[in-house]
């Protein structure tokens, strides 16, 4: 066999193994469309402290992923403004300004504050300060 059947043959062996990684790069690129996380059809905003803000805040949590994952960050009202800031540079949020985002950083700040950084067992909450 010669050298270029050898190596044609190789080439489209390679082929579906180099469509693959490009495809999946394109998936997990900081440029693809944000995906939105299921969300849970049974979780309310009644269902979270009832502090000044509850309804607004769980409306634009939820326009993205369920609020249960915000219920379990446990973090200080500085870490989830550092967090609103980096979903919207990385994670294509839409930002919020002024009244509004102090009403949401009041909330999450009261509603969900720092928690321990290490869980029993030795989880550790990565966005916990």
């Amino acid at each position: 066999m010669t050298t270029e059947k050898r190596h044609g043959r190789r080439s489209a062996a390679c082929l579906p193994l180099a469509l693959g990684i490009l495809l999946n790069a394109i998936a997990f690129s900081p440029f693809a469309a944000p995906q939105a996380a299921a969300q849970d059809s049974t979780d309310k905003a009644e269902d979270y402290p009832d502090l000044p803000g509850r309804d607004e805040t769980f409306g634009f949590c939820t326009g993205c992923h369920d609020f249960k994952l915000v219920a379990s960050q446990g973090m200080s009202r500085d870490a989830w403004d550092e967090t609103l800031d980096w979903m919207v540079k990385r994670q294509g949020m839409a930002d919020i300004h002024g009244e509004a985002r102090t009403l949401v950083l009041d909330y999450l700040g009261k509603a969900f504050p720092a928690q321990r950084r290490t869980a029993p067992g030795g989880w550790r909450n990565p966005f916990a300060q």
